[in-house]
């Protein structure tokens, strides 16, 4: 009985992770740990994403929402000194075919969108949107136009006129956040869970063991009280 007292504190002892059956058990967890942050990594990018696509874009403006990729883009475009194709809503003249950079852009403030008989936005051939001035005027319509320029200049644009200072990381933050969020649920949840089941399949070794040992120290036991008898006897 003292010995499976005995083994029973020394497997329950927090130094028995230094053991040579507590070291490989470590490392096993280590590794599991790094698989299971992995995962996680890449369903909170996943769901990062979602929050992104269908829930932040549908809470932006008309414009906005249409800038966004091009905002988005602008973030490594940035980081180049090549020039890029920009398409940019501008309020011109009907008469007018070229576009400058003195031509005004149009905001969110005076356009709307231009239905079809199903209630569905009407687009050019380029597939995009057609818009018209909110305040009806003769000699202006909204169209879209090609702007080339660097992609920090691009960005510094969208910033500053189109989401009114907002940086792309503000307009992330729900989905930056949700994906955080989903990462530490996660990897909370796998550590408890992980260490949970460990604990049962430990807890039933210990008790195999200490069966198993129980059983052979009452076999001995019976083998000393039949020798024993058999002394007795002669």
């Amino acid at each position: 009985m003292l010995l499976r007292e005995r083994y029973t504190c020394a497997m329950q002892s927090p130094t028995h992770l230094m053991t040579e059956e507590g070291i490989p058990r470590s490392k096993n967890f280590g590794r599991r740990i790094r698989r299971y942050v992995l995962v996680m990594v890449v369903v909170a990018v996943i769901g990062g994403y979602g929050v992104n696509r269908y829930y932040t874009r549908s809470h932006l403006p008309v414009l906005q929402r249409l800038y966004l990729p091009q905002y988005e883009s602008t973030v490594l475009q940035g980081c180049l000194t090549a020039k890029w194709d920009y398409y940019t809503l501008v309020a011109a003249p009907n008469e007018v075919t070229v576009f400058d950079e003195e031509t005004p852009y149009t905001s969110d403030e005076n356009i709307e969108p231009v239905l079809d008989e199903e209630g569905q936005a009407k687009l050019y051939r380029s597939g995009l949107p057609i818009f018209r001035l909110k305040r009806i005027t003769d000699d202006k319509v909204p169209m879209w136009a090609v702007r080339t320029c660097t992609g920090a200049e691009r960005y510094e644009w969208l910033q500053s006129e189109i989401y009114k200072g907002r940086t792309i990381l503000n307009i992330w933050k729900p989905a930056i956040g949700i994906g955080v969020l989903i990462f530490l649920f996660g990897v909370a949840l796998f550590v408890l869970t992980d260490s949970l089941i460990n604990r049962i399949i430990r807890q039933e070794k210990r008790k195999l063991l200490a069966d198993s040992f129980d059983r052979s120290k009452n076999d001995r036991f019976q083998e000393q009280i039949s020798a024993g008898k058999d002394q007795c006897v002669q």
